[in-house]
């Protein structure tokens, strides 16, 4: 009788501490973020830019999370809807669809594999997609998902969480600067070869987090055909003998050594593994399984974990981060508007870590919704406007499509051959770290030609018979008669999201009248509207 009478108090009492402890929704933690930022003395006499309309929100919002413009009928259908919640629901909408995983998940396969060593490193990419999507949108949180990728075994074909490994080639110090600098913000390779020249980082300390990897390798799969790259480990005992501190180790090895940098002939130093920022070590003759998962369960416990990713995230979508960068930051930095940073950090760490509820979390703030001003201007407050960014290369490309339409008569499977060949060809010419501040991604000739000049581009976007361009004019003639006017609204919603100007349409109308062939004139006007900085660049 007792053990019955006890249940419903039980079950009361945990419910009871379920709802005093959960976590902050986006909603509330965003009415906080904006709180905070109000609050700046910086704000104080600065305008803040005046928020955005409803379709440059739905235009911005897809960009960010799902990677492309809004086809023609989904401007049709968000103007429709008169709800007051209308952007909340819009953002839910976004971030809980399995295209949002996809599209950070690709935005983690550049920042990767953009600094990787060697091209077969992107063997990887596509399972690195894979993987990390649904690790997102399975809501995994992102302390789990950095544990898979510093403790990642298996091959490269078939686990995306190697990525960082196969990326570095396996070597023991370039993965240790890698997991340093993407999972905490802290540049700590400077010190791989001496003191770091303007931290206080020992060079004894980059080799004491090298120490926690050298028993992982990256090599190719004996007899595979095609070639297959597998992450492998040594845990055979150590055997020292002279070592030279030359650490290029690709099949992993027992221990970590430095060199005397002044005695070079000397024996080199075996080091003990030990994390910079707490002190926490392995002995020597850890297994790899010892150290890999002790560091990953130091590391993501370390408040440079959770601050770094919401620093990354926040400067992604807004344009103006709390740090100079996204990658080098750490305790001897001082962050912009820390008030705010701590406020969403807080309910980042409070969510689980999850990336989608950072994302909403941000996208639902008014300082998401403000209208961009060029970045030599956000001086003049703080966060109190977006700036623009360029698109990265898939995004760019995802947007041709998403205005252009696929491919006529291809199934599936074609498309997919399609789409591949051509992100190869626009990443050649649009590829650009994403680690890189913004200010430095600058364009190119080669990025002018490939818009102004690419047959496959031009082709599709002709007006030959049964193009988009072609079905758009047939939509609006009647007759032998064109509604110009419609047509190049639709043109306009479909590749910039918004109606044209008066002068844009009044310009538009005149070239039409000129012509003696309209399709040309609309082939016209839809090759200068896919080349503008407007449709390159989210604002």
């Amino acid at each position: 009788m007792m053990r019955r009478a006890t249940l419903p108090i039980l079950v009361l009492v945990t419910l009871c501490w379920g709802l005093a402890t959960r976590a902050a929704s986006p909603v509330e933690v965003a009415v906080r973020v904006d709180a905070a930022i109000r609050a700046l003395p910086e704000n104080a006499e600065a305008a803040y830019a005046p928020p955005i309309t409803d379709d440059a929100f739905l235009r911005r919002g897809m960009l960010d999370a799902w990677g492309r413009v809004p086809r023609v009928d989904e401007v049709a259908e968000f103007r429709v809807g008169t709800q007051a919640d209308k952007r909340p629901r819009t953002v839910e909408r976004l971030v809980g669809d399995e295209r949002f995983g996809r599209n950070v998940a690709g935005y983690w396969r550049d920042t990767i594999l953009s600094r990787r060593l060697e091209e077969r490193a992107m063997r990887v990419a596509d399972p690195l997609v894979n993987d990390l999507a649904d690790w997102i949108n399975a809501g995994e949180g992102w302390d789990q998902i950095a544990t898979r990728f510093i403790t990642a075994t298996g091959t490269a074909d078939e686990n995306g969480a190697t990525a960082i490994i196969m990326a570095q080639d396996g070597r023991t110090e370039e993965i240790a600067a890698e997991v340093s600098r993407l999972f905490l913000g802290v540049q700590i390779q400077c010190a791989q070869c001496h003191d770091h020249p303007w931290d206080s980082w020992k060079r004894e300390e980059f080799h004491e987090l090298a120490a926690f990897f050298p028993r992982v390798g990256a090599r190719q799969v004996k007899g595979s055909k095609p070639r297959t790259f597998q992450v492998v480990v040594n845990d055979r005992p150590d055997k020292p003998r002279f070592r030279n501190g030359n650490n290029v180790n690709r099949r992993g090895r027992p221990e970590h050594y430095m060199a005397d940098l002044e005695r070079p002939e000397e024996p080199a130093t075996r080091i003990q593994p030990r994390f910079f920022l707490t002190g926490f070590q392995r002995p020597i003759g850890a297994t790899d399984e010892a150290r890999r998962y002790g560091l990953a369960e130091e590391l993501v416990q370390n408040e440079w974990f959770a601050r770094a990713i919401v620093n990354r995230v926040w400067t992604e979508l807004i344009g103006e981060g709390f740090y100079d960068t996204v990658d080098d930051i750490g305790p001897e930095r001082s962050a912009v508007a820390e008030t705010v940073l701590v406020e969403l950090t807080a309910g980042f760490v409070e969510s689980g870590y999850r990336l989608k509820w950072l994302y909403r979390t941000v996208m639902l703030t008014d300082a998401y919704a403000r209208e961009s001003r060029p970045a030599d201007r956000v001086d003049e407050g703080i966060m109190m406007a977006t700036v623009a960014q360029p698109l990265r290369a898939e995004p760019l490309l995802d947007s041709l499509m998403a205005v252009l339409g696929s491919p006529r008569g291809a199934d599936a499977k074609q498309q997919r051959k399609v789409r591949n060949q051509a992100l190869r060809a626009v990443n050649e010419a649009f590829g650009f770290d994403p680690s890189e501040p913004r200010e430095n991604v600058v364009g190119t000739i080669p990025q002018s030609l490939m818009l102004m000049n690419s047959p496959v581009l031009a082709r599709r976007a002709s007006a030959r018979t049964g193009s988009m361009l072609d079905k758009l004019i047939d939509r609006h003639t009647s007759g032998d008669r064109i509604d110009h006017d419609a047509a190049l609204a639709e043109l306009f919603d479909r590749t910039l999201t918004r109606p044209p100007t008066e002068s844009e349409l009044a310009a538009a109308r005149r070239h039409v009248a000129e012509a003696r062939r309209p399709q040309a004139v609309y082939e016209d006007v839809l090759w200068s509207l896919l080349n503008t900085a407007e449709f390159s660049h989210r604002r």
